[in-house]
């Protein structure tokens, strides 16, 4: 059953869609990849360029064909692109490049007569004096093949993770992803006895076929959100092991290209929205999650900003423009709708600071007097949740009360009062701390720091301690600063700091992951990428 779902994925997958499995062949068969395009005009036709074991580079074209026989028609509306690939020249930095080779890749079928007319293209430019400006074709048949080799024989086989397995492909493509279900997977693969280096690359090779699948139904619905969500749980399972591993660091800068890419469609889609039209669907029925998808957008887009405004990136620039004025124009959402949501207005805050250039730590400080002062849900509560509770009435449908919105105010547990207290602590910020420092004494306040690094990085820590500090009415500020929590955390793993991207997204799917420690350290790395922290 799991060869014949790998079939069906590939038969209805889009170029986007199977690119990243494209790699992971790529990779299995020892090539290193060096560039996987967005997708845009300046491409030059190439969509991946690679570089094989005995020095020889190697370009490809990826098309999207599922199902179906490129036609020649079809191939002649393609042929200025497949120009472009065979004759344009390639830069690697470091790397003398006098030729390469050229592929059009698809996972479809192809035509005899695109074959001839290629094997006819190809002898005239043998012809003309030019052997190396020669095209190859792979199509379904090698797709196939070379996916099968990536280890899904190491994907779960018990009857409830298959289960869990085909609820996720099941899943409507514009809803949330459904992360629980999806970590369920990855332990099962990832979790088992041999790490040996041999047996970690399996376990690689498996589960990012899996994760790739798992985005089928997000990707025909161009939901990038959950795509990103998916690639950055993989990446942070892969971080839980602490390994300084070549195979993992490999990993790891591939998926935050795909996760970059994702992003990048999903800021063009929101900026090109005019003027800024946040709404899905019906506005009148959209007033339910509106408040969420802002808050979420205006987070993760800073994140996005603040982690690509230092590079040296073509498509960033394009797009710089509108994602400042989308940061700028909105104001960050202090009355947020559940403790999950504070790291996404705090990450907006910093972006803000950014490009203002202006100290706003007054925000986080009102940001905190709000999570003090009102009955917020915890950070352990998503959205569903809340919108469950807070539309039972209207719908009729009996909901039964959050457990955290018993008792009132002050007796209320909070899960964000440390992490943000201390952010304003760990910058030194004496007078605003002075100013909230009677609301936050008196607030119920807790943490969970998760026993290891392997535990920070999944959504559920079996093991792990809560802390709720008793909180003196008449601390001094030099005891408090002489508890500032360290950057380098005992929990949190050192690549996951080295790839900030991927830290700040994991503090927003897993928010109860925002501890102090990793938010002081995703924050100096943003601010400062050279830093070593």
């Amino acid at each position: 059953m799991l060869e014949k779902l790998i079939e069906n994925w590939l038969d209805s997958a889009s170029e986007r869609t199977y690119q990243p499995i494209f790699c992971q062949i790529l990779s299995n068969l020892g090539y290193e990849i060096f560039i996987s395009t967005r997708h845009t005009p300046i491409e030059f036709g190439k969509d991946i360029i690679a570089v094989d074991e005995d020095g020889i580079v190697h370009a490809f074209q990826l098309k999207g064909n599922p199902g179906k026989i490129l036609t020649l028609n079809e191939y002649r509306k393609i042929t200025p692109q497949l120009h472009e690939l065979m004759n344009q020249k390639i830069h690697i930095p470091g790397k003398n490049i006098v030729s390469h080779k050229s592929y059009l890749v698809t996972n479809g079928e192809i035509e005899e007569s695109v074959i001839q007319a290629i094997e006819n293209q190809n002898q005239k430019n043998i012809d003309d004096g030019y052997p190396s400006r020669i095209l190859e074709v792979k199509a379904r048949g090698f797709l196939l093949k070379e996916a099968k080799k990536l280890e899904y024989n190491l994907w779960p086989k018990e009857v409830t993770e298959t289960k869990t397995l085909l609820e996720i492909l099941t899943t409507e493509g514009d809803q949330l992803f459904p992360t629980d279900k999806f970590q369920s997977l990855l332990t099962n693969i990832f979790y088992t006895k041999n790490n040996s280096t041999s047996g970690l690359k399996r376990k690689i090779h498996s589960a990012s076929l899996l994760t790739s699948i798992c985005t089928k139904t997000f990707s025909e619905k161009e939901n990038h959100w959950a795509i990103v969500t998916t690639w950055t749980m993989y990446a942070t399972t892969l971080c839980g092991f602490d390994l300084n591993s070549r195979e993992i660091r490999k990993q790891l800068d591939f998926v935050n290209t795909i996760i970059k890419l994702n992003l990048e469609l999903l800021v063009k889609e929101v900026v090109t929205k005019s003027p800024y039209h946040l709404s899905e669907g019906n506005p009148i029925t959209d007033f339910a999650v509106y408040h969420w998808r802002k808050s979420l957008l205006l987070g993760v887009l800073s994140l996005f900003w603040l982690d690509t405004k230092n590079e040296e990136n073509q498509i960033a620039k394009e797009i710089e423009e509108g994602l400042k004025e989308f940061i700028q124009q909105e104001e960050p959402v202090l009355d947020i709708w559940g403790e999950a949501a504070f790291i996404q207005t705090l990450i907006h805050i910093w972006a803000l600071e950014d490009i203002k250039k202006s100290n706003l730590s007054s925000l986080v400080k009102d940001l905190l007097l709000k999570v003090c002062s009102q009955n917020t849900p915890s950070v352990y509560k998503q959205i569903e949740e809340v919108l469950e509770h807070q539309l039972s009435e209207n719908l009729e449908v009996f909901q039964p009360i959050l457990e955290d919105e018993i008792g009132k105010g002050n007796n209320s547990i909070s899960w964000s009062s440390i992490p943000l207290f201390s952010y304003l602590v760990y910058r030194e910020e004496k007078t605003l701390c002075q100013e909230i420092w009677k609301q936050y004494s008196k607030k119920h306040s807790n943490i969970y720091i998760p026993d290891s690094k392997n535990e920070f990085c999944r959504i559920h820590s079996k093991n792990g301690t809560n802390y709720s500090p008793h909180i003196r009415i008449n601390e001094r500020w030099e005891n408090l600063t002489s508890k500032k929590y360290p950057v380098n955390s005992k929990v949190i793993p050192n690549l996951l700091i080295e790839y900030p991207l991927i830290l700040g997204l994991w503090l927003i799917i897993c928010p109860q992951r925002a501890i102090p420690e990793a938010i002081n350290g995703l924050h100096l790395r943003l601010s400062n990428p050279t830093r070593s922290i």
